[in-house]
């Protein structure tokens, strides 16, 4: 795996588990998605793919939603469903962004590996999609059921695409 590769697994890493210490918090998400964004733009640099480029704009895009989620919390601002809101939003816009990654990547890549890549992205975006509906129905129906679901579904995710990027940027050194 090159740089940009790791600094990308690395900043999912610390945009998963992101440690709070009552109000201290160790590896901010909006750090780690500083990182992702450092790994796409030599993504971008290395191969010139459009796509990695869009991925470069969504990372920078979330790293500043959630600083400003960082500094609000911070500041000690309640705002009930304006988390569960911005949570969401994160989410569609994390979705956004591996769908611009995962054509960048398909692009690099020629048959079986190419439609490899088109089924994990489908895999990812209906996962997405079922643990954005568990926060809408937490939304709905106030059940911590429902947030619980899509915390744990949101966390198995994350951690399954970075084990899927990981494979697929192993195969593609192991074919240089």
């Amino acid at each position: 795996m090159n740089k940009a590769h790791k600094l990308i697994l690395i900043g999912f890493l610390m945009i998963t588990f992101h440690i709070n210490i009552e109000t201290l918090t160790i590896l901010p998400e909006w750090f780690g998605w500083m990182i992702v964004m450092i790994g796409c733009k030599r993504y971008y640099e290395e191969s010139r793919i459009r796509s990695y480029q869009g991925a470069f704009v969504l990372a920078m895009v979330q790293m500043v939603v959630t600083f400003c989620n960082f500094i609000l919390i911070n500041k000690g601002v309640s705002y009930g469903n304006y988390s569960i809101l911005v949570t969401i939003g994160v989410i569609m816009l994390e979705m956004v962004f591996f769908y611009f990654l995962l054509k960048g990547m398909e692009k690099e890549m020629e048959g079986e590996r190419r439609i490899e890549c088109q089924k994990g992205l489908v895999f990812y975006l209906v996962a997405q999609t079922i643990a954005v509906c568990a926060y809408l129905a937490y939304l709905i129906w106030y059940e911590p059921t429902y947030e619980t679901l899509g915390v744990f579904g949101l966390i198995g995710i994350r951690l399954l695409m970075m084990l899927y990027l990981y494979e697929v940027w192993k195969v593609k050194k192991e074919d240089e």
